[in-house]
This record gives C-alpha cells, structure tokens and sequence, in this order.
C-alpha cells in the first residue's frame, strides 16, 4: 500500500510538470491581469513638467530616464503636420496647414547652409551687387547664421505677417551640443498659411523699402 501511495503521488507530480510545460509553450489568448489597461497608457514622458523642455533643450534620448516614451526628442525626430507648397497673388510662395493644429505645435526646423560672420558678409554684399532682394538669412547667435538660398526644407517658403501665427524658437540639441532654430504654433490654427514675424538685423544692406514679405529682411532667430 504505501508503495502504491508513493507511485500515485509521483504520477501526479509528473503530471503537474507536464501541464506546466504545456501552458508555458501555449499560453492562453487571455493572460491573467488588465493587459489591455497597460497598451493603452499613453506615453507622454518629458511634458511641460520636464527640466530641460522649460530650458528649451530637447533630451539626450541615450540617457533620458523615461526612455522611449520621451516626448521631447531633438527635430528630425518629431512629426511635421501636413502642409501645402502654394504660389500666392502677391508674396511668391508660401507655406500653407493641410490641417488644423494647436498652439505650440512643432511646424518645421529652419535648416540650411550654417555660415559663419564673415561668409555671411560677403554673401550679402553679393547679393546686393546682383540686385538680389530675396534673403534666407536666419540668425543663430553672432557668429553663426542659416542660409536657407541654396540648400533647406519648406521652412524657406514661410512669409512674414504682422500678426504671425507661428515663431521661431532657439533649441539646444543635448545629444550634440547645437542650436537649432524651431518654427511653433503660437495659437490654434485650423488650416492655411504658415507665418512668423521677421525681424531685421543690422548687418542686413538695405535694397529698398520693406513690405513684410518673405526675403525682404534678414532674419533673427527668437
């Protein structure tokens, strides 16, 4: 009897273990525990509470503690709304929302060749022997401007407006160190076009009366 007993139990642990081994290769289409509850928290890390979002730098996203569920990542890494490239009646082309979208949403960056004081100079001096009259000059800080002419995005086609719905931020890159310069919705805009208000630095040479149109000065950045 008692060895009968020890192989009942022995068979009942073996079978315990297979069932075990089962599960674990199987397992159920409905796990244990709210799993749906957990997919669909969102991941909103690094908002307006977030340090370095209030000293406008993007986090470094190799050492950021929330990972990938930071939000504030560098440029290149966040999504532009849908725009249209249009030729406007009277200030050329112009950068137009295929969408609505909410104050302070991330529009474009401001890219281009990065020029330093003297490059800058003789560019413009330049441009004002050709009788050139158009400028995609964005400066960064003394030493350091954008020149959007030759090589940019859709950035360059923004007109300017003396009641602007976007503006131009200085972002400091923690990953690597540089400012980038950040177009940004400064109020909810439903559709239609993309503007910011120029301001004219003083190296710019003067070529005529200035109209608030896009090129007519040279941009600072904010």
């Amino acid at each position: 009897q008692e060895a009968a007993k020890a192989a009942k139990e022995a068979k009942k642990a073996a079978d315990g273990k297979t069932a075990d081994a089962t599960a674990d290769a199987n397992p159920s289409a409905e796990p244990a525990g709210n799993t749906e509850a957990i997919a669909t928290v969102p991941r909103t890390g690094c908002g307006a509470e977030c340090f370095n979002r209030t000293c406008l730098t993007t986090c470094d996203p190799r050492v950021c503690p929330c990972g990938l569920s930071c939000s504030n990542r560098p440029f290149h890494q966040l999504k532009s709304p849908k725009t249209d490239l249009l030729l406007t009646e009277n200030r050329g082309w112009g950068l137009f929302l295929a969408e609505p979208v909410k104050a302070g949403t991330f529009i474009v960056e401001y890219v281009g060749e990065i020029l330093d004081e003297h490059t800058t100079e003789k560019r413009l001096w330049e441009d004002k022997k050709r009788g050139e009259d158009n400028f995609y000059l964005m400066e960064v800080m003394p030493n350091q401007c954008i020149d959007a002419r030759y090589k940019g995005n859709l950035s360059r086609f923004i007109n300017s407006s003396c009641y602007p719905n976007c503006e131009t931020q200085k972002w400091q890159d923690s990953a690597t160190g540089e400012t980038r310069v950040g177009i940004f919705a400064i109020q909810d805009i439903p559709e239609g076009t993309v503007s910011f208000s120029f301001q004219r630095s003083k190296r710019a040479p003067l070529t005529g009366d200035l109209h608030g149109l896009r090129g007519n000065e040279f941009l600072r950045g904010a």
